[in-house]
């Protein structure tokens, strides 16, 4: 299974309730890496993909991506890195594409783009009718 990116400090409390969510997750069995500032390297001995630059909380998001163009070099490979293999073992686009036209001209209000979805929004009933926590929904 591909690991969770995890915003250190997308929280309140961070990046210390941030970081406990992770463990967590980790105990569950999921993989965590975090993502934000050099100075939470090797906390907790989560995997680190360094964010030199991010959005304060009073800040709008699109305007502060464009104002925002410290990144290294370093840092977009190491994301990259990450996002790589979820892009890999993907969906082709075109498909995705053509699924959504054809459930528009259905008249469709479920448009389901990936052959596991299906399964997964089964589990996830499941475990909501039945009061569990939630599973692992995809691999």
């Amino acid at each position: 299974m591909l690991p969770i990116a995890v915003d250190a400090l997308g929280g309140d409390k961070a990046p210390g309730e941030i970081i406990a969510g992770a463990r967590e997750a980790v105990a569950e069995g999921i993989d965590v890496v975090l993502v934000g500032p050099s100075d939470l390297q090797n906390r907790e001995g989560f995997e680190l993909i360094v964010a030199s630059e991010f959005i304060e909380m009073h800040e709008d998001a699109a305007s502060s991506v464009r104002n925002k163009p410290g990144a290294t070099a370093e840092e977009a490979d190491a994301l990259a890195e990450f996002v790589q293999p979820m892009i890999d073992g993907g969906i082709d686009p075109d498909t995705v594409a053509d699924r959504v036209v054809e459930a528009v001209k259905a008249k469709q209000f479920w448009i389901i783009t990936h052959d596991d979805t299906p399964g997964a929004v089964t589990l996830r009933t499941r475990s909501i009718l039945d009061g569990t926590n939630p599973p692992q929904l995809m691999h």
